[in-house]
């Protein structure tokens, strides 16, 4: 007699493989129309856990992370400073919320002197989270030289022996 769910690996494919044949197997129509209105609860959820963020980061620096139920942190120059005022762009454009709108603006200042910064491959995380989509929403030239002079920097790190930028340490 064969065992099918001898092993601990039978269960756990089991366990992980039956939620994507049930979603599979959803009516297209139905999982549309489903997805629209779980879409839109939760951009106003995070919306609103945005909006509480916002109450909570200190001037001067941007969200990181949360660790051990604690706000982390960081400065301009990390890579992933351009994500909080990106995502509270994204947030406006869904909900409408002018508060997520003035919140970006606030924020993404902390961003211009990093249209300098020859010494990252993370610029364009950095710049077109933040400024790219700024610009996208509300095209206005100081937006777009920030943009500009950002990948005139990023590029001073491309190495055309390579065809690559570098990823890391001077140029």
């Amino acid at each position: 007699m064969i065992k099918l769910f001898s092993s601990a690996r039978s269960k756990s494919i089991i366990c992980l493989a039956l939620p994507v044949f049930l979603f599979c197997n959803f009516n297209s129509t139905s999982a549309q129309t489903i997805s629209k209105k779980w879409i839109n609860q939760n951009l106003q959820y995070a919306a609103r856990q945005y909006k509480v963020l916002m109450q909570k980061i200190p001037e001067g620096v941007m969200p990181e992370s949360f660790q051990n139920g604690k706000l982390k942190t960081c400065n301009s120059s990390d890579w992933v400073a351009g994500f909080f005022p990106g995502t509270l762009l994204y947030l406006y454009e869904s909900t409408g919320n002018k508060t997520l709108y003035n919140g970006a603006l606030k924020k993404i200042v902390l961003m211009d002197n990093e249209q300098y910064d020859t010494g990252t491959h993370d610029l364009g995380f950095m710049m077109y989270c933040s400024y790219g989509n700024l610009f996208r929403i509300w095209p206005d030239d100081k937006y777009k030289q920030i943009l500009l002079t950002s990948a005139r920097s990023l590029s001073t790190r491309f190495n055309p022996k390579v065809g690559c930028i570098r990823s890391s340490g001077e140029v």
